[in-house]
């Protein structure tokens, strides 16, 4: 299995890609693999801001 990028790589790519400059209060990752295997099917990111939150799957 390649080995995959950490918690806060993914954030700081939501944050450019939204180009959004709020604080952000917490975040999440989750990963999805495809079943019986080790092979990454997708990702989905929740960053919480103050005043909203922003939910991400990334294939």
């Amino acid at each position: 299995m390649e080995k995959l990028p950490n918690n806060k790589y993914w954030l700081d790519q939501i944050i450019k890609r939204l180009g959004i400059d709020g604080e952000v209060k917490n975040y999440q990752v989750r990963y999805k693999f495809i079943k019986n295997t080790e092979k990454l099917k997708y990702l989905v990111v929740k960053v919480k801001f103050i005043g909203f939150s922003v939910k991400m799957k990334i294939f």
